[in-house]
């Protein structure tokens, strides 16, 4: 787990949220119903474990950036989607021939979402549900292969509400990707940590 990353992510929401208390309560309830449509960035960090060479193992997710809209309806359900790129890491391990080979992957994801968002206080919490494809890339020495995948990620989205439309916090996920890695290929999921902040209409 890089740790690096992930504190930084946690510390820049808190700092968001603390700077922002000043401005005065927002009503989390009436922020939405008034502004139903939202984008939203996300920044963060992906981890999973997929068996490279047969023996150790490599991160196919890793940093990753996206972005997600929707609407929620008047009795709180929310509707929208996700595209996100995790840009994965390269590893090196030994060839039979000699040497070492290089081995990358990343991975693209996009799909519907549907959620349910809570008020509490100042606060949105949204446990939702995506689903959609997985387009998983890798590229050994000078050649590259691709495959696409169904997949589907719960999650849970908590945002501070810094007005009625700007909103800030944090996205919690465990991706599964439905694709078979072979024995002792390690798992093509993920749990991740994802940084959010956006804009309601």
């Amino acid at each position: 787990m890089r740790m690096s990353i992930v504190f930084p992510l946690v510390a820049t929401s808190v700092l968001m949220v603390s700077a922002a208390s000043a401005e005065g309560t927002v009503d989390a309830a009436a922020a939405v119903s008034a502004h139903p449509v939202s984008v939203a960035g996300l920044l963060g960090y992906g981890i999973n474990n997929i068996s490279a060479g047969g023996t150790d193992s490599f991160n196919i997710y890793g940093f990753g950036i996206g972005a997600r809209g929707g609407y929620t309806l008047p009795f709180n359900l929310y509707v929208g989607g996700l595209a996100q790129y995790n840009f994965g890491t390269s590893y090196n391990f030994p060839s039979p021939l000699g040497g070492s080979v290089s081995l990358s992957g990343r991975i693209f994801m996009i799909g519907p979402e549907a959620g349910y968002d809570f008020a509490v206080q100042q606060f949105t919490v949204r446990p939702y549900m995506g689903l959609g494809l997985g387009l998983a890339s890798g590229d050994l020495k000078f050649g590259g292969d691709s495959t696409t995948r169904a997949a589907v990620w719960p999650g849970v989205q908590g945002v501070y509400n810094i007005t009625e439309q700007a909103f800030a916090g944090l996205d919690l996920r465990y991706t599964i990707l439905f694709a078979d890695t072979g024995e002792g290929g390690g798992s093509p999921n993920s749990f991740g940590f994802y940084g959010t902040g956006g804009y309601r209409f």
